[in-house]
């Protein structure tokens, strides 16, 4: 698009004035087009959202009428007195077992006449209080219980109708109508069921009307599944997933343009229907709906363009004459600019191109008269130029590559030409008291004859570089740096660029993270701790194993692998819960564990500290011995306060004894200091004189 409007401004006026008149038409139509379609499409759509809501209604009216009709056939149906009568002999227990085969027997036939009588039914049944199937239009359902489904259980005491469902009787979708059945004495006696089978609905939601010939009707379960009876269309849709039925199925009722189903675009209509446990969509293809419109824009763009078309042709007549004027002038120009100086324009007429031909003309003689003298102007502009240039290159090759150090010397003697502030600041020198100074007056060198070898390499290669090169600053420091020389030729005489880096800072911080690695390379190889460094994600990094046991301890049997697969499954997930807490708080954290280690069960204390963002340290030691060490003072302790507790019960015996002379006084005191250090149930005390004993005391005998 910039291309072709470069060139356009890059044409004549005649084709720009065509192309602007053309472009202003285009845009012109496509307005009009846009607008009557967008305005003609609006008015559609609310048309066809009109329409569609007047069949939604009227498709609910068939459906509620329709239900309405069956709950009433089947309250009339469970009233005959011959259905009442024979269920009441069936589904009474004190009947003769004669009485009741003739009361089935002409049941069956009964509600096998009622079935027969219409297409709309799927099973008609008579359910006993216990939900078990007595009679059946369908014999192959006789006995199969219904206890606990929901018509069952309503139908006992109402008429109740279960919305559409997936029946696990019939294995597909139905509607049933239940109702309370009494015998002719009005007792309720069991549940009279009518099964509904999906044809009739199928009739009047999809029914083909003049009012809908373009319009799709369907009834979808809360499971997603079409309502029909055409076992086509079941298989074809075993779930249907749309906006509008998401819509639907949430509660929601309106009009919206979507995808369906088949992945077209349509307008539809959407609506709950609570009462039968369902949602129903009505739908139009919107290319259809939206064609009037579309033809509308159509015949406006065709029409356009034909006006235009005319339009066009006059315009092209008309540019040709209003451009002819302009055309001349150009055309002198043209040979003027070929060197033609005797062209003239012609003045064709007496408004503004005619001034401007005259103008120009008065131009040209003007031209002719000052020819002479730029030629001269030229030549002396020539040198002039030539000149500039050289200085230019000097110029940009010197200091345009700020901030690296940047000087200009001569091949023989090394004399300082120029350099750049960058070069003044990395050597000291004084830029005053050091241009045009040799090499060998500025020290440049330590050793004279080196630059001598020096200059020679450079006129055998044209230009060296120096990754590891140095020189001493004014003030004796050494300089690290990175230097690039080129052979360049300046004014007949062979010069030196050189640039140079200052590598000096990035030369003393590598020195001191050498330094500083070494440093903690020698801590950890001290530490008598295994240290391992390990990812967030239980990865082992690195290992450093405990001073002495390197050789069963080697490093690689750690790294690289999982922790889960070093420890055990509770200290690798302690380990891991550890890790993420330090990486999240920044802080120390430790647990122990226990190990087996050289056959041994070890007591282990793990400190974990993060080192990076994902990264964590953990230091392992063995604290076996500080455990036992623990472990023994807290036995001792509890064996000096038991010798302490006899004591003082010994010293209160003592005592008690002192101040009394019974005798089961005394053993009675004993007795109870005794069960103070050792708790016991029963206990006696006897007195053991020759062969004969005798009880002192006892004590819960």
């Amino acid at each position: 698009m910039y291309k072709l409007s470069k060139q356009i401004q890059k044409s004549n006026i005649q084709t720009r004035l065509i192309v602007y008149y053309v472009a202003f038409a285009l845009a012109t139509v496509a307005m009009v087009a846009y607008f009557a379609y967008t305005q003609a499409a609006k008015s559609l759509r609310s048309t066809v959202e009109d329409k569609l809501h007047t069949i939604a209604e009227l498709k609910v009216d068939f459906l509620n009428h329709w239900v309405d009709e069956q709950q009433r056939n089947a309250i009339f149906l469970a009233s005959l007195p011959e259905l009442r009568t024979l269920s009441g002999v069936l589904l009474n227990p004190a009947a003769l077992p004669a009485d009741h085969d003739l009361a089935r027997d002409h049941l069956t036939s009964l509600v096998t006449l009622i079935a027969q009588r219409t297409t709309d039914f799927q099973d008609v049944q008579i359910i006993d209080p216990d939900g078990n199937i007595v009679i059946s239009a369908a014999t192959v359902n006789v006995g199969k219980s219904q206890f606990g489904q929901p018509f069952f259980t309503e139908g006992q005491t109402r008429t109740y109708t279960e919305g559409f469902y997936k029946s696990d009787l019939f294995g597909k979708t139905t509607l049933t109508i239940a109702t309370p059945l009494f015998d002719d004495k009005e007792k309720r006696i069991g549940v009279f069921a009518l099964h509904f089978n999906m044809k009739q609905v199928d009739n009047f939601i999809r029914e083909d009307l003049d009012l809908n010939d373009p319009i799709q009707s369907y009834l979808i379960t809360r499971q997603r599944a079409i309502i029909t009876d055409d076992p086509i269309a079941l298989s074809q849709y075993p779930e249907m997933h749309s906006p509008a039925i998401d819509l639907a199925l949430a509660g929601g009722e309106g009009t919206l343009a979507y995808i369906n189903h088949n992945g077209i675009a349509v307008i539809g209509k959407y609506l709950p229907l609570t009462n039968q446990n369902a949602v129903l969509l009505v739908e139009i293809d919107e290319s259809t709906a939206l064609w009037p419109a579309r033809r509308l824009a159509m015949n406006i763009v065709i029409a356009g363009l034909l006006i235009s078309l005319v339009l066009i042709l006059v315009v092209i007549i008309l540019a040709q004459r209003i451009t002819a004027p302009l055309r001349a002038l150009t055309e002198t120009a043209s040979r003027i600019s070929t060197g033609d100086l005797d062209a003239s324009a012609p003045v064709l007429s007496d408004d503004e191109v005619g001034t401007l031909a005259q103008a120009f003309n008065a131009m040209t003689e003007k031209l002719r008269q000052t020819l002479a003298g730029l030629q001269d102007e030229l030549h002396e502009r020539k040198h002039t130029e030539d000149a500039l240039r050289e200085s230019e290159e000097q110029f940009r090759k010197v200091f345009h590559s700020s901030p690296v150090a940047i000087c200009i010397t001569t091949l023989e003697d090394g004399r300082l030409l120029d350099a750049n502030y960058a070069y003044w600041d990395l050597t000291g020198y004084d830029p005053n008291n050091s241009l045009g100074r040799t090499a060998e007056e500025l020290t440049m060198w330590d050793i004279p004859h080196a630059r001598r070898e020096f200059v020679e390499r450079l006129k055998q290669k044209r230009s060296l570089y120096e990754p590891d090169d140095h020189f001493y600053h004014a003030d004796g420091s050494l300089k690290q740096v990175i230097s690039f020389y080129e052979l360049i030729h300046i004014r007949n005489e062979d010069c030196i660029l050189a640039m140079f880096y200052d590598m000096s800072a990035q030369k003393q911080t590598m020195d001191a993270l050498q330094q500083s690695e070494a440093r903690i390379r020698a801590l950890l190889e001290a530490m008598p701790d295994m240290i391992l460094e390990i990812s967030a994600d239980g990865l082992i990094i690195n290992m450093v194993p405990p001073k002495g046991r390197e050789a069963v301890m080697p490093p690689e049997r750690f790294t690289g692998r999982q922790i889960f697969e070093v420890f055990s499954e509770v200290t690798a997930t302690q380990a891991l819960f550890a890790v993420e807490h330090a990486l999240e708080t920044k802080q120390m954290t430790s647990f122990e564990f226990e190990s087996v280690m050289d056959q041994k069960a070890r007591v282990m204390e793990a400190r974990i500290v993060a080192s990076a963002s994902d990264t964590a340290i953990i230091i392992l030691r063995d604290i076996t011995e500080r455990k036992w060490i623990e472990s023994e003072r807290e036995k001792l302790i509890n064996s000096l306060e038991l010798a302490k507790k006899e004591s003082e019960t010994l010293r209160e015996s003592l005592a008690s004894i002192i101040t009394t002379f019974d005798l089961e006084q005394v053993v009675e005191r004993i007795l109870d200091q005794i069960k103070l250090v050792i708790p016991y149930d029963t206990a006696s005390v006897w007195r053991v004189d020759d062969e004969w004993q005798m009880p002192i005391i006892t004590r819960d005998l």
